[in-house]
């Protein structure tokens, strides 16, 4: 019995499609309706008078027999509204004692009543109850263990908020039988979901309103097991989400440190930014805030808008602080993110807080790290902005950029002014000692010659694969002023007292004045940006 509009739907869509067929069709169906009522649509062999008439005795297996004629309805509104009322008779019918004995509020006395063999109920009046009160009594049974669980939570959510609306039937739940069901049996009183009671009043079951409550009462037990039912079916799905998620990311992840410690790290989640520390510069007072995410969690796509939140929460509460500069560092500006952060001075194009994604500093320290006599350089990757602008700003220097795949370089052509490309290459032959990107695998590495230095242009250092016949440079960073105050810790991989480009870039943004914002394709001139460093304080840092 769980179904909750009192109207019958599959037999208002059947009545309806014998209506408005042009030319009669043969009628003979038979249908349940959540294998409690079966319905029987017959053709019937002659006309009759009346719109609806009973038939004496009635067809065996069945309760009702009823004969219908709608020719006589000539307005459309007419027949549906036949309809309608011909598809809520069952509700009538199945309602029809409840509604009498809440109608009535009787005697005191319990009386137990059965439209479902598994899930019959009570309903009683005590002789102290105040006039006028009724009581339902659900005992509550379920299959196992799971859907007990399920059940009492919704039970306790169902008291607490259901009784806080002044105008609704009072919900209680108890594991134990109430006092009105003194005397009944015991295999009627033995449960494992307790039992829930509703009390009803007068004001419950005047006019029109004892319908709705008989049927809503009557379908109760039936829409607690369609919840849980659902509460489940959700639950399994976000679990085998989960799952897909999980493999992936142990699929993907590259497990770092000896093989006898790998470790999984818990999936933790948090509401906003937090301060992980505070410094201090000259005047300025700097304070690092952290998103509490995971390095692997950025790379999920269903991460994404949940990562974005979070960043534009800290962006909203730093304007809001007055703060002047807000720079994004590691994976917090990653361009299929948040395309370095213009996705929030679009948003918010009256902003005060400056966004640095850093890019032009760290583009300025990549390039300084090039030995000023390099003639050619090997390019792995130009999916970042750092990359990008490196490889332009040596090709208008002069400097060849070879590059062996095709698809980055068709990429990087279109960047480079044309004036400049005959400075970009293509070859899978001429691999130079001097390499420079953001993602140079294990197997790209094992092709490098003898002696070659290694660049990075990420956030991220290098997997040293070749450290014993090879140079590696540190991610673009810096070494910091002596009188920057409150550096107790060391900055992810990088040395005491050494900061990544990018996260400098803020500080000189902020220490300079500067009124832009450096997010998306924009970009502050690297030497510019590089000068003022020098000039803060800030020392060059080349050897990893």
């Amino acid at each position: 019995m769980a179904f909750f509009n009192s109207g019958s739907r599959a037999l208002v869509e059947i009545l309806t499609r014998l209506q408005s067929a042009e030319t009669p069709i043969p009628v003979d169906h038979t249908f349940f309706e959540f294998g409690s009522i079966r319905y029987h649509i017959q053709e019937a062999r002659k006309l009759y008078h009346k719109f609806a008439e009973i038939v004496e005795p009635t067809k065996e297996g069945y309760a009702l027999t009823l004969k219908l004629n709608f020719s006589g309805l000539t307005r459309p509104k007419d027949r549906a509204k036949a309809t309608s009322q011909i598809s809520r008779l069952q509700s009538v019918v199945l309602s029809s004692q409840l509604k009498d004995m809440l109608g009535r509020l009787g005697p005191s006395g319990t009386t137990k009543l059965v439209y479902n063999q598994s899930d019959p109920f009570f309903v009683s009046r005590m002789p102290a109850a105040p006039a006028g009160k009724i009581s339902a009594i659900f005992p509550m049974r379920f299959r196992d263990d799971t859907d007990t669980a399920v059940a009492a939570s919704f039970f306790q959510e169902l008291q607490d908020v259901g009784n806080s609306f002044a105008g609704a039937p009072k919900c209680s739940w108890s594991p134990i039988p109430p006092p009105e069901l003194r005397g009944e049996l015991v295999q009627h009183l033995t449960t494992n979901g307790g039992f829930v009671s509703f009390d009803i009043f007068s004001r419950h079951v005047k006019g029109k309103r004892a319908a709705k409550t008989a049927w809503i009462l009557l379908n109760f037990q039936a829409y607690v097991k369609y919840h849980i039912k659902c509460t489940r079916s959700y639950i399994q799905s976000r679990m085998r989400k989960r799952e897909e998620i999980l493999t992936e990311v142990i699929q993907n992840a590259r497990l770092r440190g000896s093989a006898d410690k790998k470790t999984l790290q818990a999936w933790v989640y948090g509401s906003s930014a937090f301060i992980v520390e505070s410094l201090k510069l000259k005047k300025f007072k700097m304070q690092t805030w952290a998103i509490p995410r995971y390095n692997f969690q950025y790379g999920l796509i269903c991460e994404r808008e949940s990562i974005n939140s979070l960043i534009e929460k800290a962006i909203l509460d730093a304007d809001g602080r007055g703060v002047r500069v807000l720079s994004l560092g590691l994976l917090n500006q990653e361009k299929q993110l948040n395309r370095s952060g213009e996705l929030f001075t679009q948003k918010y194009p009256n902003l005060r807080v400056r966004l640095v994604d850093g890019s032009g500093l760290a583009t300025a320290v990549v390039l300084k790290s090039i030995p000023l006599e390099t003639k050619r350089v090997f390019l792995c990757g130009t999916s970042s902005k750092v990359t990008q602008a490196a490889a332009t700003t040596l090709c208008e220097r002069g400097v060849q950029v070879i590059m062996n795949q095709k698809k980055a370089y068709d990429m990087l052509k279109l960047q480079v002014p044309e004036r400049n490309t005959i400075y970009l290459k293509l070859s899978s032959d001429e691999i130079p000692q001097i390499w420079i990107g953001d993602n140079i695998d294990d197997m790209q590495q094992r092709r490098a010659q003898k002696g070659t230095i290694f660049v990075p242009t990420s956030q991220f250092p290098l997997k040293k694969t070749r450290k014993d016949d090879c140079t590696y440079l540190s991610s673009p960073a810096m070494k910091i002023p002596e009188i920057m105050q409150n550096v107790h810790t060391c900055e992810n991989w990088h040395p005491r007292r050494v900061m990544s480009a990018w996260r400098i870039a803020g500080m000189v943004h902020a220490l300079e004045g500067w009124d832009m914002h450096e997010c998306g394709d924009d970009m502050m001139d690297t030497e510019k940006v590089w000068s003022a460093a020098i000039k803060h304080g800030f020392i060059p840092l080349t050897k990893a």
